[in-house]
């Protein structure tokens, strides 16, 4: 037996799954400066953000710090590293993913 809900949109046209709003781009910061990833995306049922580093999953933690945050149905997904070093010239990307777009 499947467990049934109910999810409100708060969007016009509400959408089934993810829809991209903002995609983080790419940015060019000087060494010892902050700087700000960010997504924004909708989708029913609420979807979830991971940020990845260079393919591996990110948490939030010494320089690194990722918010989450939803306004009216509207989600945003902030990476931020709060003091750029000359390591951390990668690739960071950000999966989104909700249970309608995943395979039961």
């Amino acid at each position: 037996q499947r467990e049934t809900q109910t999810y409100e949109c708060n969007t016009d046209p509400c959408p089934k799954d993810i829809q991209i709003i903002r995609s983080p781009q790419s940015q060019s910061i000087p060494v010892g400066s902050p700087v700000t990833f960010t997504v924004r995306y909708v989708g029913i049922p609420a979807p979830t953000s991971t940020w990845l580093v260079g393919g591996s999953p990110l948490v939030s933690r010494g320089k690194w710090s990722i918010e989450t945050s939803e306004k009216d149905g509207i989600y945003t997904s902030t990476l931020t590293i709060s003091r750029v070093e000359v390591s951390d010239e990668t690739t960071y990307s950000v999966i989104v993913t909700s249970s309608a777009s995943q395979t039961p």
